[in-house]
């Protein structure tokens, strides 16, 4: 399926950071980058029973697009994460680290989801100076979706 160029993916690119003894505000200071999102593990907020929990930590740096391309939005984060100077792979308290690339993208006529990504040699290179995982994750959004609109993240 070709696209038209007017055609948009939605999405975000994402560094998650999970761990039981994750404390966000050490990864913020050790990054020198702000989340977007982020909790410590332990009661929930907000909740009715006092015994609900988070299992992990978490730290989000999230960064939210509507383009034909995701690519300059994974590179502006890789090299981000390169230009903090700090080796992700030994950051305290995380028991998991990974790049999620999430794209949303108008379903087909018949519910079919066709997705054709490219990526150059350079990403890749990023991707492994950080020493991260990489997750890719789609979802087919019907074309009444789109047309009013899809909440990203």
């Amino acid at each position: 399926m070709i696209r038209d160029v007017a055609d948009r993916d939605v999405g975000s690119v994402s560094l998650y950071l999970k761990g039981s003894k994750l404390e966000p505000d050490v990864i913020t200071s050790l990054l020198g980058i702000e989340p977007t999102k982020s909790r410590h593990s332990g009661p929930l907020e907000n909740e009715a029973s006092v015994d609900a929990k988070y299992a992990t930590g978490l730290w989000v740096r999230s960064i939210d697009f509507q383009s034909v391309s995701a690519v300059p939005f994974l590179q502006e984060l890789l090299e981000t994460l390169i230009h903090s100077g700090v080796d992700l792979s030994t950051l305290p308290g995380v028991e998991e680290a990974f790049i999620d690339l999430f794209i949303a993208r108008e379903c087909v006529e018949d519910g079919r989801l066709d997705v054709f990504l490219s990526f150059p040699n350079q990403v890749f290179e990023l991707l492994t100076r950080t020493k991260l995982s990489f997750q890719l994750t789609f979802a087919g959004i019907p074309r009444a979706a789109f047309q009013t609109g899809v909440p990203v993240g």
